[in-house]
């Protein structure tokens, strides 16, 4: 499968499989990698209950043990972003950005995007 590049870090790629575990797999809504390496994991937040206890609960713990350094959760429901950073083998909160606001990254500080621009993206 062709991936399309972007200049972001090494490379931006669309729905990929994240090992977790031993047996289970996490597809990502968009993974940043460099250097051959997952450093950052991007989830839009699905609108079904099950769905975003999903997203927002099992898929930060699984990230984490997959060792994915950031993990920034979009959620079109509430208008905002959030931004969590790998420490040891849990997240911490790095930013939680809102409509109107910047969202900033810990492991690339030049990288800047209005909220407005992600949530409003097609």
């Amino acid at each position: 499968m062709d991936k399309p590049h972007a200049t972001l870090a090494e490379g931006l790629y669309g729905t990929e499989a994240v090992r977790a575990k031993e047996y289970r797999h996490r597809l990502v809504d968009l993974l940043c990698y460099n250097r051959a390496r997952t450093v950052a994991a991007i989830e839009i937040v699905s609108a079904s209950l099950e769905d975003r206890e999903r997203d927002l609960v099992a898929k930060r713990i699984d990230y984490a043990q997959a060792g994915i350094e950031e993990y920034w959760i979009v959620d079109p429901a509430e208008e905002t972003v959030t931004v969590l950073s790998l420490t040891g083998d849990v997240y911490s909160e790095h930013g939680f950005f809102g409509r109107g606001e910047v969202v900033t990254s810990s492991f690339l500080p030049e990288l800047t995007l209005p909220v407005s621009e992600i949530l409003d993206a097609d």
